[in-house]
């Protein structure tokens, strides 16, 4: 019987359980012995990939491998369709940088299972993340295939030294990085990203394979409903012009200055702004407490962290999904406004706002200029403005899940033939 390829996904960052602070334990949880829990939610980027590239194949073994600050030791979950999501124990360590200590995520465990089993079995090793966070562990994959999936914007450490920034000894940090990557780039198989920030970088210093690859959106289920009985479902108001937005509750996603904006337009317009997302507590109430007027009039809602049904009927229930984030990969959440043919109004970052210019739709926002982020909202509320939505063919092309799936796969048997002929 022939081997199956495995496919080992590594995740740089631990489960994220401060965001879930208001939510039950996930059904995939164990108790440990200091009294604390680890659990899987399987809602991470290579869970949801994996989830859709096995409905395709069966020709590979799939894992998520992430390391866990409250484990103990491995633990280790297989869902229905074979995937495997393992939880390691993994420790914070104190890295210098500049005149600052920082925190990394290190698991010991992880490295030695890897080790291991790059020398028994046919691996291809699939790193989500920054390629500076794996530095460690690309010293002892030995001849594994590796991936690079970039989630987000590509941050390069050439571009941090032209930053400002008061930390002035950081700026060796990032010479150090910059050579580092230049020398070891070309260990890696092949580079996933979503946008092109910063991707001139790779062109020029990278002789692997680069392929913009986002997250997917299955099309089947998002879709396009009359937005009158989704607003009675959920008790909306018919007489308002709704905006939604779904996302952490992060800096980065300047959640802030969009309350900010809309309560400067509070007095003169009849509007409902709805957020959907958490973050962690303290984050949570700074903004509840910035919306204190518009809390007062009715004109935000917020809906906590919601998936699926209950998310899709507001993408149906709204006139705008609006996204103002600083720096962004996707966002998948724009993706699924376009599958539910919602007009989008999105800063210029990620590859939805890159769509949108391509195909000249949407509204688009510069990252900082609140002022016209506001000039834009009233001409929007004035119905000055008429914002197309994105061609919902163009956008499942982009981003159906069995597309992208599609993608990886390919991905997947070229590197099989290349190491395991």
């Amino acid at each position: 019987m022939v081997k199956k390829v495995k496919i080992i996904n590594i995740m740089c960052h631990p489960p994220a359980y401060e965001l879930y602070y208001k939510d039950p334990r996930p059904e995939i949880s164990w108790d440990t012995p200091d009294g604390k829990w680890v659990g899987i939610w399987g809602y991470d980027w290579p869970d949801l990939i994996g989830k859709e590239i096995l409905k395709l194949t069966d020709e590979f073994k799939y894992e998520v491998w992430q390391p866990d600050l409250r484990a103990d030791k491995i633990y280790s979950y297989t869902f229905n369709n074979g995937l495997i999501h393992k939880l390691f124990p993994a420790k914070t360590k104190k890295k210098l940088h500049g005149v600052k200590l920082v925190n990394e995520s290190y698991s010991t465990q992880m490295m030695q299972k890897l080790k291991e089993q790059s020398k028994n079995e046919k691996l291809i090793i699939n790193l989500h993340g920054d390629i500076l966070l794996f530095k460690d562990l690309l010293i002892i994959l030995g001849n594994s295939p590796v991936v690079v999936t970039y989630h987000g914007v590509i941050h390069l450490p050439f571009t941090q030294l032209l930053s400002y920034t008061k930390n002035i000894p950081s700026k060796l940090n990032h010479i150090i990085d910059h050579f580092w990557l230049k020398k070891n780039l070309n260990k890696i198989d092949y580079i996933t990203y979503q946008n092109d920030t910063n991707i001139n970088f790779f062109r020029k210093n990278y002789k692997g394979v680069l392929q913009k690859i986002t997250m997917g959106c299955d099309f089947s289920f998002w879709q396009s409903q009359n937005d009158q009985p989704a607003r009675k479902e959920l008790g909306l108001p018919e007489d308002k012009t709704i905006f939604f937005t779904a996302c952490n509750l992060t800096e980065n996603k300047q959640i802030n200055k969009l309350i900010s904006v809309f309560t400067e337009l509070s007095d003169k317009y009849n509007f409902l702004l709805i957020i959907a997302g958490h973050g962690i507590k303290e984050y949570e109430s700074y903004l509840k407490n910035l919306s204190s007027k518009l809390l007062r009039k009715n004109q935000i809602k917020f809906v906590g962290y919601i998936r699926d049904k209950n998310l899709i009927n507001y993408y149906n229930a709204c006139d705008f999904f609006i996204t103002v984030s600083k720096q962004e990969g996707g966002p998948i959440s724009a993706a699924q406004a376009f599958a539910c043919k919602v007009p989008v109004i999105s800063t210029k970052t990620g590859n939805t706002a890159e769509l949108m210019q391509q195909y000249n739709c949407g509204c688009l926002l510069d990252i900082y200029d609140h002022n016209q982020w506001r000039e834009k909202l009233e001409e929007i509320l004035q119905r000055k403005l008429e914002i197309k939505p994105m061609d919902r063919e163009i956008a499942k092309q982009h981003y159906d899940w069995p597309n992208i799936a599609q993608k990886f796969i390919d991905i997947y048997h070229e590197l099989s033939k290349k190491y395991y002929p």
